[in-house]
Formats: structure tokens, sequence, C-alpha cells
């Protein structure tokens, strides 16, 4: 009964076990079974006790925490005041929430080519922020299917270009993106950014969404803002993390949940992780770097971009951390993320790799938008998921190293 109510974490079950044990210990101890059994016996009845005891006391800690007025934006280091357990509280309500919106808006894919299709046409709330999917299956604004002389660029991406909104006024990048282009000194122009990201998916994922519901629009331009969901496509299994970090399941007991989970993550740890990447891990991400997976997967988006004659664009991707972040900061989001140096290590190298692609293809662009962003973790509710100030910034420096080439389209187009 205890072992059951734990996995399923009813609490009720759970202390219910464990009462009908202390009892049955203590009624035992009546009985004359020898010094060996009641030394048995005061142990458990011991252990029983001490974790109720710890029990309730984390309780206490919790409640006083999620009591504190920052407690419920604890999403960065400075709301959080640098304290990992205030964003482990807010990581997890989050979690369940994310999971939440993720039933109501998604559905499998017909065509069973992908692990999951947004659901066409519906809404689901999230925090203060209304996530609405349109008829086309993406997190964006309901828009006609003929381009009716508009330029239309498409981003394609992961939850970052999704856009984990929590406010009300919040929006994904692609809407400020189009914001900037048609503010633009040179005036008003013909311009939809058409939102394509999806939380979870990898570039596999957005290839296949491409060829289904993208192509079929048209679009004249592609920004690819991929990265985090595939830096184990880098290399290979003996180099590269090839099994997803252990989750904090919730459990009836939060002692026993906590020692669990670390128990789980030190498994984890000594099997995928190294802390501090040396030389020699750094060589191996480097090299043969252009015949990794993640390199033949970019080289099939190039490919399809080029037969339909879609010019591409790819941004460097950016998070809350890098190299130079203080270690207080990296230590902070390891709370959560136990694999953060070698996000780290793979950002870099999946930078160097899609600069060395674009320099490769013609009708291919190289875009660095780290400028402000990539390790500013004011701008971030967790490692790589944006606030809107990130959002926004990461808007202006895609608008900023986009003029020239959009300049060029307009000629191409013959827009005014």
């Amino acid at each position: 009964m205890v072992t059951y109510g734990y996995h399923l974490n009813l609490a009720p079950l759970y202390y219910g076990g464990l009462l009908s044990g202390f009892l049955l210990v203590v009624l035992s101890k009546r009985l004359s079974l020898g010094v060996v059994f009641h030394n048995v016996a005061n142990t458990l009845l011991l252990l029983v006790v001490g974790l109720c005891a710890l029990d309730a006391i984390h309780g206490l800690r919790t409640r006083s925490s999620r009591a504190a007025p920052s407690a419920q934006r604890a999403f960065s280091f400075e709301v959080a005041r640098g304290d990992p357990q205030q964003f482990r509280n807010w990581w997890k309500d989050y979690v369940q929430e994310w999971n939440r919106l993720f039933q109501e808006i998604t559905m499998p894919d017909p065509s069973g080519q992908l692990p999951f299709r947004f659901r066409p046409g519906s809404q689901v709330q999230f925090r203060e922020s209304l996530f609405s999917i349109n008829s086309y299956g993406l997190r964006d604004r309901e828009f006609p299917f003929e381009k009716q002389g508009q330029y239309r660029i498409v981003a394609l991406g992961e939850s970052t270009t999704m856009g984990v909104t929590l406010q009300e006024t919040d929006r994904p990048w692609s809407l400020a993106l189009e914001e900037r282009i048609r503010q633009s000194p040179d005036g008003p122009r013909p311009v939809q950014v058409i939102n394509a990201g999806v939380s979870g998916y990898t570039l596999a994922d957005g290839l296949n969404l491409l060829r289904e519901t993208v192509l079929p629009l048209k679009p004249d331009l592609l920004i690819s803002y991929f990265g985090y969901n595939g830096f184990d496509f880098l290399i290979g299994p003996t180099s590269i993390l090839r099994e997803t970090a252990p989750v904090r399941k919730s459990r009836p007991s939060p002692t026993l949940e906590r020692f669990e989970y670390q128990w789980n993550l030190q498994r984890y740890r000594r099997r995928n992780f190294q802390p501090d990447p040396d030389p020699v891990m750094v060589a191996r991400l480097t090299e043969g770097l252009l015949e990794s997976h993640y390199a033949k997967l970019y080289a099939d988006l190039i490919a399809v971009a080029q037969e339909n004659d879609i010019p591409l664009v790819l941004a460097s991707f950016n998070m809350a951390v890098d190299h130079g972040s203080a270690p207080e900061v990296i230590e902070f989001y390891r709370a959560v993320f136990p694999s953060v140096n070698f996000s780290i290590l793979a950002n870099q190298v999946h930078t160097r790799l899609i600069r060395s692609l674009a320099e490769q293809h013609e009708g291919v662009w190289f875009v660095d938008i780290s400028d402000g962003l990539d390790g500013a973790h004011e701008h971030y509710i967790d490692l790589v998921h944006f606030t809107q100030s990130g959002r926004e910034r990461l808007a202006q420096n895609l608008h900023t190293e986009l003029q020239d080439l959009l300049k060029a389209e307009e000629q191409r187009h013959g827009l005014p």
C-alpha cells in the first residue's frame, strides 16, 4: 500500500500505509520476539517518525518560500535572488501547467510523420497569456492562404520560436519582427511573418512541417531558429547526451521525492555529463562536424529551400548563460538543467556548424543575433525560453541583420 501510494502520488494511501505499519510494529513490540526483533522494530519506528518529521519541515519551508512576494515570478536569477530552490519551485508548477496546455492544443499527426501536431482552431490560457492555434495548425493569427501581394516570411523553430508567453501582452518574436519591418524608416512594407515554431520539435520535425504545411503557403523567405532540441545530433552517442535528463516526479513524501530525484540525477550525470569539458571533448565535438547528423538535417533544409528558390536564414541560437557567465549564474540554472555546461559548449559548436554551412551554400545566410542576448540571463525565464524583453531583443537583432537581405529581396520581387 505504501509503495503503491508513493508511485501514484496518492498521499492518503501512502501516509495511511505508513500509519498502519507504524501501529503494527508498535503492537508487535508487545510480543516476546527477542532482542533483535525489538531493535529492528525500534529502528523502523524511528525511520517512520523521522521521515514524517522531515516531510513536515519541508512543507513548512515550501509554504514559507511560496509566500515570498517574488515566488510567483521566480523564474530568473535576479527575481529568485540567485536561490536555486525558488527556481525549482517555480519550474515544477510551470511544467505542470505546460503539460496541461499541451494536452489541450495538440493531437496525433494524421500522417504519422510528426510526434504530434497543433490542433487547428484550439485555444488555451497559459498563465495570463492566450495560446491560439489557427486553421493551419500554427501558433499564429488567421490569415488568407493567398499572399495578396505580401512578402511572406516563415519562422521555423522550437518552443523558443513558438513563444513561451506568460503575460497578457507577451507575443512571439515573429510578430515583433513583422512590426519592426513594417515600421522601419523606409516606410510601411507589405510584409507578413508567420510563426511555424512548435515546442518539442527538432530540426527533423521542422523539416516535415516545412514540407507538409509551410511550402504550400509559398513563403518568400525562411528563418531557421533551431538549436537546443538538436544538440544531441551534433556528433554521436559517445560525445553528446543521448538520453533525457531525469524529471522530478511528484511524490507524497517530499523527502523521498528529493532523494529519488537526486539518485536518478547522479546516475544520469555519471552516464552522460561531463561538467567541465576538456580540450579533448571540444576537439571531438568539432572534428567531423559537417558529417554529424545535425549537419545532414541542415543540408536537407538547405536543399528544400534551394529546390523551391526560397532564401534561407540560419540564425544563431541563444541561451541564458554562455562561456563568459558567472559561475553562480551557471549553478543557478543547473538546479533544473543539470547539463548546462555541456549545453554551453554544444551551442558554440552549433554556431560554428551553421556558419560553415551558410558559407558553403548560395542563397543561405548566417546571422549572428547574439548581441545583448546570448548570456544575458535577464532576458530569459529559464535556460532557453525568453521573457518578452528577450523576444523583442531577438526581433531587433534579426531586423538589423536582415535589412540588406530584405532590400535585395524587395528588388528581386519588385516590391515598393
